[in-house]
């Protein structure tokens, strides 16, 4: 039997798309109230936090606010990949993964309980239902 899981609204969450060197990424010290996602080697998704200084004097910096995501319980959302999706990410530990679910083109990252899930904003309400 499944069980209703509650799931809060999408909102638009304020983020920062760097491009950076890799080696600058992989040594700035990254604010705790952060959730960094790595995209590609030299690009990163910073979510509710700030960019720290980076040692690549060409990075690029700028607001992103074309995303909405859902702050949630890591086993609530398990629950909801499970009928929407055909992967699923790991029942713990620290991961970021992207992918499709329920037909939307979603990006996860989770850590301990916590699971955050992003998408284009133009899905915002597709996401919610």
């Amino acid at each position: 039997m499944t069980r209703m899981v509650h799931v809060p609204e999408p909102e638009i969450l304020p983020a920062q798309r760097v491009v950076a060197l890799p080696g600058a990424l992989d040594s700035a010290t990254w604010p705790s109230t952060a959730v960094v996602m790595r995209l590609a080697p030299d690009e990163v998704l910073v979510v509710g936090g700030s960019v720290p200084p980076l040692d690549d004097p060409d990075a690029l910096i700028e607001p992103e606010d074309g995303f909405v995501g859902v702050d949630s319980r890591r086993d609530d959302i398990r629950e909801w990949m499970s009928r929407e999706a055909e992967w699923e990410i790991p029942a713990s530990g620290q991961c970021f993964a992207q992918g499709m679910v329920a037909g939307l083109p979603v990006k996860i990252w989770a850590d301990g309980g916590r699971a955050l899930v992003l998408t284009r904003a133009s899905l915002r309400h597709t996401l919610a239902e």
